[in-house]
């Protein structure tokens, strides 16, 4: 198998979780402000959802309005507390749903299905590049970073555990944190991203900065996550945009795809799933323009190279668990003894 996984908010998304950021605004506006700072940026949120579609970009260019680096600190605090306590009533809520032996069987299914499948159905070529670099690599393990707050990839992946002692995960980086531990990851990629005329003290930037963060709070998460990538092979983006905020990550997936002649890169987007294409050269036009407007949208020139090891799977869906838990739910009433 050998593949490292990058998962983000889609992923929870795909659970089933209300976990958007205008999903999230709709409780967060509601909720209880603090200081008039708070009723201040919820109020700009609320006047303009559209520039608040990524919280942490849109918080970078609401960061002018304010007037020091305390209160830019003050906000992302705020939002980090707000988080904590909605995403852990999303992810209880669905555990409830995991309850059954029908649905956590249906759950199984997907995610070996997932990691076993990602790759395949697209071309014979590319399913052989796969698997030539997991024979000449040796690895059949399995690695996850998830970028995600909530821990439901490590429940759903102790279900498969608990079932058939399955050996082949390797590490699960929360490379933002968790909410369990209270560690929840939020803020811009770099201090160049804010324009802003006011001094940022460490606290600060601690507050704001993800990198900074990492290094301050916990380094090794870091440097684990950064060596995985570079030495994996295969690895498949779901769910994750790879925006400015995540700069650091994107930029070092290219920097690896350029150093790495082997390397294959696939990027799941949503509004692919279920596309039906007409043949299969129609299928890989659309990934190729979907992989060449990512990597102008990310500025990387001299890109030809890149292309050909880049990936957008057209038609294709991976870990569809809330689908999942839909038919081990029709399968639990099939098996209901009838009056």
């Amino acid at each position: 198998m050998g593949v490292l996984f990058l998962l983000g908010n889609g992923f929870d998304k795909g659970c089933g979780l209300k976990c958007s950021y205008p999903e999230i605004y709709k409780e967060y506006i509601k909720s209880e402000s603090s200081t008039p700072t708070i009723e201040n940026i919820k109020k700009d949120i609320l006047f303009d959802v559209t520039t608040w579609a990524d919280y942490e970009m849109g918080l970078a260019k609401y960061a002018k309005k304010l007037e020091s680096g305390e209160q830019l600190q003050e906000c992302v605090r705020d939002m980090k507390s707000f988080l904590h306590n909605y995403l852990a009533s999303e992810q209880e809520q669905f555990f409830k749903r995991v309850s059954t032996p029908e649905v956590k069987q249906a759950i199984r299914s997907e995610i070996l299905r997932s990691f076993r499948e990602y790759y395949s159905d697209i071309t014979p070529n590319i399913s052989k590049i796969v698997e030539n670099n997991n024979r000449i690599d040796g690895k059949d393990d399995v690695n996850i970073i998830t970028f995600n707050y909530t821990n439901l990839v490590d429940g759903l992946l102790s279900l498969i555990k608990e079932a058939y002692g399955f050996a082949q995960f390797g590490e699960i980086i929360h490379i933002h944190g968790s909410i369990d531990n209270k560690d929840i990851t939020l803020g811009i990629d770099n201090e160049s991203q804010l324009t802003v005329d006011y001094f940022l003290s460490k606290k600060n930037k601690r507050a704001i900065i993800k990198p900074y963060y990492n290094m301050e709070i916990d380094k090794h998460r870091l440097e684990n996550a950064q060596k995985l990538i570079y030495s994996s092979q295969n690895i498949c983006c779901f769910g994750l945009s790879l925006g400015d905020s995540d700069k650091m990550w994107r930029d070092q997936l290219i920097n690896e795809l350029k150093e790495n002649e082997d390397m294959q890169l696939f990027i799941y987007q949503y509004d692919l799933f279920d596309y039906e294409y007409v043949s299969k050269d129609e299928m890989l036009d659309i990934g190729e323009e979907r992989a060449e407007n990512l990597l102008k949208q990310w500025g990387v020139v001299d890109s030809e190279s890149l292309l050909s090891r880049i990936h957008v799977p057209c038609g294709k869906h991976i870990f569809d668990i809330d689908g999942a838990i839909s038919r081990g739910i029709e399968k639990e009433l099939e098996s209901r003894p009838t009056m």
